[in-house]
């Protein structure tokens, strides 16, 4: 099932800090999601992503992950960004988590 697979890409985003975003089947079409750092699995079979709400695992497409971190240092100082291109595709090749590249960002079929 995809939700342990979920889980495990949940970890990896809590420790790099990255963004994600969803794509799902949503009558007529597709829909997909703002980029958000966390989602969470409110009911079983459930996955909720903030700002859209609970969704049906099953309806998942697919995801994206942007690999640049950024930390805001403070008001006045831009904010620092930084590659976890390696970290993230080292921990999904180790996890047998099959993913792409679209552009730069890294996608992640379900």
């Amino acid at each position: 099932m995809m939700l342990p697979m979920l889980n495990k890409i949940k970890q990896i985003l809590n420790a790099t800090n990255c963004k994600v975003r969803f794509a799902w089947f949503y009558d007529p079409g597709i829909e997909v999601t703002a980029w958000v750092n966390n989602f969470t699995f409110p009911e079983k079979g459930y996955i909720e992503i903030p700002l859209t709400g609970p969704i049906k695992a099953e309806q998942l497409k697919w995801l994206e992950i942007d690999p640049i971190e950024t930390q805001v240092i403070s008001r006045l100082i831009a904010p620092k960004k930084i590659s976890q291109l390696k970290t993230l595709t080292d921990f999904l090749a180790k996890e047998n988590i099959i993913f792409s590249f679209d552009g730069e960002l890294i996608k992640i079929e379900l």
